[in-house]
């Protein structure tokens, strides 16, 4: 029993790094769309941003869910979740795919945050470390 909080954050995290994992590969997949997509947005120098956002997803995807860096992965993620509430308006706008409420996009800052600095014990981040046994954290949830 006193391992199932720390499973529950583990699975938790897999769920929202794979689904940062799928947004950064999304943008890969049609480089033309998603550019105009950005640039219709107002997003300024879209083709660079394109790939910054690709790189953040994919990468910082694959870190949330092994649990490697997670406060500075959780906050780019943040903040990458938070740029998606600019509004889509202008010539650009019609090739934007998907309209995403506004409350799931907070969902997912929150949970970035959330799970970014309290993570659990099951880390690569701990692994690698070599520190074993309980931490701060998990001990708190124990109660």
């Amino acid at each position: 029993m006193k391992r199932l909080p720390d499973a529950s954050l583990l699975a938790a995290r897999i769920v929202i790094g794979v689904t940062f994992l799928a947004y950064g590969t999304s943008l890969l997949e049609d480089t033309w769309l998603a550019e105009r997509s950005f640039a219709g947005m107002g997003v300024p120098f879209p083709g660079l941003v394109l790939w910054i956002a690709a790189a953040a997803g994919i990468v910082g995807g694959l870190c949330f869910a092994a649990g490697f860096a997670l406060p500075v992965v959780g906050v780019v993620l943040a903040v990458l979740s938070l740029v998606a509430l600019i509004p889509a308006d202008g010539p650009g706008a019609a090739y934007a795919q998907v309209y995403v409420p506004p409350h799931y996009i907070l969902v997912m800052v929150f949970s970035c945050l959330g799970f970014g600095f309290n993570g659990g014990r099951f880390t690569a981040a701990r692994h690698l470390s070599g520190r074993r046994g309980t931490s701060a954290d998990s001990a708190d949830m124990r109660g």
